[in-house]
């Protein structure tokens, strides 16, 4: 069976997060995935007091890398060097994943055909005030109708083919944007192109005011956690 790295990045964690790091690693750790097909590369830029503690708790032989005050995207870029999976997953720290988002994931570029450098998931912030309507203003339409073709990155959750990404990276990666567009862009130039699936689900931390104010009584990590 096909061993998956998964490449956790630290520099989405902030103080408001609705799902915290401690939330992205049990979402993990419960994938339905066999344990030691999971390879995790954990990234840990300083933000998160205790890191490498929190991580082993659940994945003992996990990769820890340093890489103080780096973005998301130098993070990313150092997490794929390490990889030693055929796949690649890119998992943001204010994320939780479904439980069969790794299973899902290896099951469909198993069977896509070699050009599909990779698989594209779906993402959506966690519960609160218009969520839906964020969601779609943040993520959108992301593929044509025919062939499932992805017309965007939303590198929270994303994965690739290790041997494709061995000649990519993301380039720019101090940059706050576009540098998932730019990788886009350099797959599609060299003939690959990635796909969408609609079962690789993702929630994301609600941002923002309207999230914080719009609580109530149930806290949002409840609800998402119960949501798939």
């Amino acid at each position: 069976m096909t061993t998956v790295s998964v490449v956790l990045e630290t520099d989405s964690v902030h103080a408001s997060d609705d799902i915290s790091i401690i939330d992205c690693l049990e979402a993990l750790a419960r994938q339905d995935y066999p344990r030691e097909r999971i390879d995790v590369i954990a990234v840990d830029g300083g933000k998160v007091p205790g890191f490498e503690g929190l991580v082993r708790k659940r994945f003992p032989s996990a990769t820890i890398l340093e890489c103080p005050g780096g973005t998301k995207f130098e993070q990313k870029n150092l997490g794929m060097k390490a990889a030693r999976g055929d796949i690649i997953a890119l998992l943001d720290a204010d994320c939780a994943a479904a439980s069969d988002w790794i299973s899902t994931i290896e099951r469909e570029l198993r069977a896509a055909p070699p050009e599909v450098a990779g698989v594209q998931g779906v993402t959506e912030l966690s519960p609160g005030f218009l969520s839906r309507e964020v969601t779609a203003l943040l993520y959108g339409m992301r593929s044509g109708p025919r062939d499932r073709t992805a017309a965007r990155l939303v590198t929270d959750n994303v994965a690739f083919r290790r041997d494709v990404m061995r000649r990519f990276a993301f380039e720019h990666p101090t940059f706050g944007t576009v540098v998932d567009s730019l990788l886009l862009h350099r797959l599609r130039r060299a003939g690959y192109r990635m796909v969408l699936c609609e079962r690789m689900r993702m929630v994301h931390s609600y941002p923002g005011r309207c999230r914080r104010a719009c609580r109530g009584s149930s806290s949002a990590r409840g609800r998402w956690a119960t949501s798939w």
